[in-house]
């Protein structure tokens, strides 16, 4: 069962998400990415988002020359939003 985010975790969260912008370096979406990550891990271990980004992230470490964060960006603008509807 899921556990309720924090306005701090939502708050968390957006912050990771601004910081998958095009403007940053590789290495830090990365870090990013798995900061989100364990976020979503503490919000809901194993929830749909979860699952998605660790997916997703798999499919990075294989493909970092190639990748370009659309989608890990996509996958945390939608929990940010989905969280923000649970809050509100």
């Amino acid at each position: 069962m899921a556990k309720s985010i924090t306005l701090s975790q939502l708050e968390e969260l957006k912050r990771f998400n601004n910081n998958l912008s095009l403007y940053s370096s590789r290495e830090y979406k990365e870090y990013m990415a798995d900061n989100a990550l364990q976020m979503l891990n503490d919000i809901e271990f194993f929830g749909t988002f979860h699952r998605k980004l660790l997916v997703e992230l798999g499919i990075y470490h294989f493909h970092k020359d190639q990748y370009d964060f659309n989608m890990i960006n996509f996958i945390v603008s939608n929990a940010v939003s989905h969280y923000e509807k649970q809050l509100n």
